[in-house]
């Protein structure tokens, strides 16, 4: 299972919560086992461990800013952009479409 970080980068997108159109920009990729994890820990509560690990646990090949809302996190074939209050799920045409992400 793969995992992918992208961060808003434009000024007024960025601690904004997603909105297609938004620019993204992956700033990381890798998977579970970089993050210390098993594939038997990805869960429910996986994108939470997710957001505080790239806040506070930084792996040590990530240079970029603390993941924030409007933040994109891509786990497995799935989207969920980072809310003020948790995750909301995006779906995959929205990403590549709109925000001309590509895989």
């Amino acid at each position: 299972m793969n995992i992918e970080i992208y961060h808003a980068t434009e000024r007024g997108q960025r601690f904004e919560p997603f909105v297609p159109g938004n620019k993204l920009e992956k700033v990381w990729e890798g998977s579970p086992e970089d993050l210390g994890a098993t594939l038997e820990d990805v869960g429910d509560g996986f994108l939470n461990d997710i957001f505080r690990i790239f806040n506070i646990e930084h792996p040590f090949d990530y240079q970029a800013r603390s993941l924030s809302v409007g933040d994109v996190i891509k786990l497995g074939g799935f989207y969920f952009a980072v809310e003020r209050f948790g995750f909301k799920h995006i779906p995959v045409w929205v990403v590549f479409n709109v925000n001309g992400v590509s895989s």
